[in-house]
């Protein structure tokens, strides 16, 4: 819409519709690009025609000039991209035209493994892409490093390179590729002449071997005089020397084998410096798969090898997959060639460079592709895809929703909680629309998010939509800077009013607060069960000071479970208890059931050596009536002090809530802490 508001006459804003680049780097069979063809198409027939609702004719003609000029996708899979020019064509046919050529604009190959920037080339190849992997003898891969090191080193001497001059020549070439209208099956073909010609052009090829090269480095072989590509036969190829063409034959190989996508040599005029908007695209938009890296065994063998894949357990199945060598060795390779393939991947992903943010950790698709979404776009772009919600709440990918909120990218985060809408995804699975921008300048001063949707037609509730700047986020989430969540504005202005109220140790440290800090513990709930009716009971259990001894203790059970508080000093005439709560089935114990325990010296506790908090056991949390009179109860019986309560996991109801919602995690460590003391010396 900024755009056509900057556009005087309608020619103007027809260039301006048919000049933006739309792509799908996972397009697979092709549904989104063919939304994007009819949102674009129908804004383009409306300006052709000046009318609000054109003529369907009109519609196709605009949606075939729209496919023709602005879309683009790449896959990996070549099904799916013959799918995706097949869908894209039955869309914008017209009678009595041809099928539009779209081979230079739907692509097949691994948009995540390949050359985003051949400004990498002129550092040659990173160390790190020699770490052996499955089948990989490490002394050589040892030997290996240590030579692209030194390699890398005498590089600094080299003439510097920019492959910038050689890319522009390129974009030349596609730009008359795609100014040949395909109104005949000659203009078609004459494109086609053009684009192959383009595709073997020396220059061209030269660039791309140099791109194979760099990539192959982290998926080849390195064993024992297998030939190895390094930093020297790249730079060796990049400045004209005469390299091995075994060198060259095994980068093609490895090239052809993972698929290497090097994206400003397929779509030269969409990096092109001289672009309108900028090298990038204007709009990146899809669902990219949600999938772990790692190679998953039961997976690979579910349709190979039915026994394999019914193994009872890891164990089980890793000896049956020991046994292919010799009982099937075709399965037993191709088990090993994926293998390689999927740890030579992860090892693209984590050396590389190209995800700084996102190669960490157990790598999920979804997550990479994130990062390279946003690298794909144009300083004015926008980027809208379906991923987990957890691509803004996980630890694996803070650090690249920190970058997002930092810089100003995030438009957007709608939320869902998967009701129905996709059938084969768990119904627990959570998912998000994610709108962004690049970076490089600010798409949005407020964010807009909304959560626990079961449907979009509920985006439009503004009592549950809310607004967040990256100041906002940072007082909520000042650690991990991942994305809070809230059921409605409210919720979130409450929690934003409290917490500008309350400072944050981990702040407090950071700006140089000095000395050893301290908890110290007045003391924890916890939870007991009557031995002999089994009724529970929550009691307060007091610290005492580290001279002393601390203690804890329960009341009779009489038919109701007693809520103690106040830490008075134990004994065994008194206990000062309040508010007592019905508990069915406590009325079957007529006995008393109480005796002292014991905690270890001391009170006092460091932070650090505070223990994990356990999952509550017990139930949603209890509130106890803060007006019932408090009153004194007489002692017990010696046989009554006999009968020790079984001394359970901390109450939910630590955390003071009567939603349901389970407790803060630091004051169940406490309680955890204090009840398993108890438990393990009284």
């Amino acid at each position: 819409s900024a755009r056509l508001s900057g556009c005087a006459s309608a020619s103007d804003r027809e260039r301006a519709v048919l000049g933006l680049r739309v792509c799908d780097p996972a397009c697979g069979s092709g549904h989104f690009l063919l939304a994007a063809s009819r949102r674009l198409g129908l804004e383009l027939a409306r300006i052709r025609t000046g009318e609000t609702a054109p003529a369907p004719e009109r519609v196709r003609e605009a949606v075939r000039d729209v496919v023709s000029q602005s879309i683009y996708g790449v896959d990996r899979n070549p099904l799916a991209v013959d799918l995706c020019r097949v869908a894209l064509w039955i869309e914008s046919h017209a009678a009595g035209r041809p099928l539009t050529f779209l081979d230079h604009r739907v692509r097949c190959g691994d948009s995540l493994a390949g050359v985003l920037d051949v400004g990498v080339l002129a550092s040659g190849v990173p160390d790190a892409a020699f770490a052996p992997l499955s089948g990989d003898d490490r002394e050589t891969a040892r030997r290996t490093k240590a030579r692209n090191r030194r390699e890398r080193a005498d590089g600094q001497r080299r003439l510097p390179w920019d492959g910038g001059e050689a890319l522009a020549g390129f974009s030349d070439l596609s730009r008359a590729v795609g100014a040949i209208a395909d109104e005949s099956p000659e203009a078609v073909r004459r494109k086609r002449r053009l684009f192959e010609g383009r595709y073997a052009d020396a220059s061209r090829r030269r660039l791309r071997q140099a791109c194979d090269l760099w990539s192959g480095a982290f998926f080849q072989a390195l064993r024992s005089g297998a030939r190895v590509l390094t930093t020297a036969t790249l730079a060796d190829h990049r400045d004209g020397t005469v390299v091995d063409p075994r060198d060259l034959a095994l980068a093609e190989s490895l090239s052809a084998e993972h698929r290497f996508f090097h994206w400003p040599l397929e779509f030269p005029e969409v990096f092109d410096d001289r672009a309108s908007g900028g090298p990038g695209f204007d709009v990146v938009l899809g669902n990219p798969p949600w999938e772990r890296i790692k190679l998953q065994e039961k997976e690979f063998f579910t349709g190979r090898d039915a026994r394999i894949a019914a193994a009872p357990n890891a164990a089980a199945r890793k000896r049956l997959i020991r046994g292919l060598e010799r009982e099937n060795p075709a399965l037993w390779r191709a088990f090993g060639a994926a293998l390689r393939g999927a740890e030579g991947r992860s090892r693209f992903l984590r050396a590389s460079g190209r995800y700084p943010l996102c190669g960490r950790g157990d790598i999920n698709l979804y997550a990479v592709f994130a990062e390279t979404v946003r690298r794909l776009l144009n300083a004015e772009g926008r980027a809208g895809y379906v991923l987990p919600t957890g691509i803004a709440t996980d630890d694996t990918t803070k650090h690249f929703f920190r970058d997002v909120v930092e810089t100003r990218s995030l438009v957007s985060l709608f939320d869902f909680e998967n009701k129905g809408i996709f059938p084969d995804v768990h119904s627990s699975y959570k998912f998000c629309l994610l709108t962004v921008g690049r970076g490089s300048r600010p798409a949005a001063d407020r964010a807009r998010f909304f959560f626990f949707a079961h449907d979009t037609k509920e985006l439009s509730d503004d009592e549950r939509a809310f607004t967040l700047a990256p100041d906002e986020i940072e007082l909520l989430n000042p650690n991990t800077r991942t994305c809070p969540v809230f059921r409605s504005e409210k919720d979130a202005e409450l929690t934003k009013a409290i917490y500008r109220r309350v400072p944050v140790l981990a702040r407090e440290l950071e700006r140089g607060l000095q000395g050893k800090i301290e908890i110290r513990i007045r003391g924890a709930f916890v939870s007991r069960r009557c031995s002999t009716c089994r009724t529970t009971r929550i009691c307060f259990a007091p610290a005492r000071n580290s001279k002393r001894t601390a203690g804890a203790w329960a009341v009779p059970c009489a038919g109701r479970t007693r809520i103690v508080a106040n830490p008075v000093p134990p004994d065994d005439r008194h206990v000062e208890r309040f508010a007592s709560v019905p508990n069915a089935g406590a009325a079957r114990c007529g006995g008393l059931a109480a005796r002292r325990q014991r905690l270890p010296q001391g009170g006092r506790r460091s932070a650090a050596r505070m223990p994990a908090a356990l999952r509550s056991e017990d139930g949603p949390p209890i509130r106890p009536p803060l007006g019932d009179v408090r009153r004194r109860e007489s002692a017990r019986t010696d046989a009554d002090r006999k009968a020790g309560p079984e001394l359970r996991r901390p109450a939910s109801l630590l955390g003071g809530r009567t939603d349901g919602r389970p407790a803060d995690a630091h004051i169940l460590s406490l309680a955890d802490g204090l009840a398993t003391h108890v438990q393990k010396h009284g």
